[in-house]
């Protein structure tokens, strides 16, 4: 659609409704508080039109589950975990459409608020109103070092060991760090001041610099074992194991097309049984 069409047809709309849905500037177009409101309409009117097709045309018939499933992860569930759930959901509907967004933790739930994705991964219980988490598997975190470090034969350290190394750091809004230092605090530890001289977008970034000699990090044991063993070892903090749950989040009050239900129940049922939950990593 041209740029003078869309216009005209968001004024049309504006007008029926009364309403004035973007405040327009220099910049471009914001929404306001009806436009936002607007499109949590359409986007629910969407939804609701996807499950109408489904209930119509059965999982086999035109449009049943014949969909894309919008889902968006934090780092390391979006590396590790949710491309193993999301083959083994294609396996049962093979008709089904995966899209994934990886960002950091702490913009997950919004994704999932706003109705742009239909479900998240996350490492952080956030309890945000309105949204439910689901322990779907256990994650364990552990300090990376390359084999020639200091540590890499320890096998376990304290924390206060660390003072003074190079810590390589995940970029703001990922949870992995503050996951360690609340946990260490919870055991009466801390960590110390490090030099922390690169930030990165990724565990495997860090990983990957790890073996390159260019410090260490804090990382999920599922990056450790896709990596060399004989590069990178894992190194624990002693007395204070770094273990957390990984896990699903969906809004149950919006409604949803049938493959978004599907993953949703699929997802349940997996966590159930205590597949990747529980299981030491």
């Amino acid at each position: 659609m041209s740029q003078p069409g869309l216009s005209r047809l968001v004024e049309r709309v504006e007008e029926e409704l009364g309403a004035t849905l973007f405040v327009r500037g220099r910049s471009g177009a914001e929404p306001t508080a009806e436009g936002r409101l607007a499109l949590d309409y359409a986007l629910d009117t969407l939804t609701a039109y996807d499950a109408l097709r489904a209930a119509i045309g059965g999982e086999s018939g035109a449009g049943g589950m014949a969909e894309t499933l919008r889902i968006v992860a934090s780092t390391t569930p979006g590396e590790y975990l949710l491309p193993e759930i999301a083959s083994e959901f294609r396996k049962v509907h093979p008709a089904v459409s995966v899209e994934s967004l990886i960002t950091d933790s702490a913009a997950v739930a919004g994704h999932v608020l706003s109705g742009e994705c239909h479900a998240g991964f996350t490492g952080a219980n956030a309890a945000v109103k309105g949204l439910i988490y689901v322990p779907v598997a256990r994650d364990e975190i552990v300090l990376a070092v390359p084999v020639s470090h200091r540590f890499a034969k320890m096998g376990e350290i304290v924390s206060s060991e660390l003072e003074g190394e190079r810590m390589l750091r995940r970029e703001r809004g990922s949870g992995t760090y503050e996951v360690v230092a609340e946990v260490l605090a919870r055991h009466g530890q801390s960590l110390p001041r490090e030099r922390s001289e690169l930030t990165l977008g990724s565990t495997q970034a860090v990983v990957s610099a790890v073996d390159a000699g260019l410090g260490i990090g804090f990382v999920t044991t599922r990056a450790i074992e896709q990596h060399a063993p004989s590069r990178v070892i894992a190194v624990r903090i002693a007395g204070a194991p770094v273990v957390r749950d990984l896990f699903m989040v969906y809004d149950a009050n919006r409604r949803m097309p049938a493959s978004a239900r599907a993953f949703i129940e699929f997802v349940e049922r997996r966590s159930a049984r205590g597949t990747g939950h529980g299981q030491k990593q």
